[in-house]
């Protein structure tokens, strides 16, 4: 029987690996029915989404929504709050859009007597946030439902 899932290969490779904590392509050919041959190139094509035992060839993980939050990441795509300070100062943390972090720069002072020091963050501010979106730089919540199985290739 084959599955008429968008991508068969990934959703059976995901239920073997709730079931159990590793796989083989035998056993994701034989639960999807698909030829063996079909599953490996589907697996090679994704192997920096497919984390293996060498050792034995088992598939331990598999996540292309974890490269994709990275791709995002490294393009500057989204924003999240950080801390600074430890804890004491909520920030904004992002990647690119150098000129637009400049601007919103605030430089203060941390420590305690006689043992400070000077730091550079980005407020978390809800003028910061309106500024950073309007630059096109998305809020980490608010991008996280458009993270999806995009980059996996059937």
């Amino acid at each position: 029987m084959k599955s008429t899932e968008v991508n068969p290969v990934l959703t059976t490779i995901r239920a073997l690996l709730k079931f159990k904590n590793d796989t083989t392509i035998a056993e994701i050919s034989t639960t999807a029915g698909i030829s063996r041959k079909i599953v490996l190139d589907v697996i090679n094509r994704n192997g920096n989404m497919v984390w293996r035992d060498r050792t034995n060839g088992k598939i331990t993980r598999v996540d292309p929504q974890n490269i994709l939050w990275g791709k995002l990441w490294a393009d500057g795509a989204y924003f999240r709050i950080g801390e600074e300070n430890y804890g004491c100062a909520h920030t904004l943390v992002f990647i690119g859009h150098e000129e637009l972090k400049n601007d919103l720069l605030k430089n203060d002072w941390a420590g305690g007597l006689g043992d400070c020091y000077p730091i550079k963050y980005v407020p978390d501010t809800p003028e910061n946030r309106a500024v950073m979106v309007a630059n096109g730089c998305i809020f980490h919540d608010d991008i996280a439902p458009t993270v999806d199985d995009r980059l996996w290739k059937e």
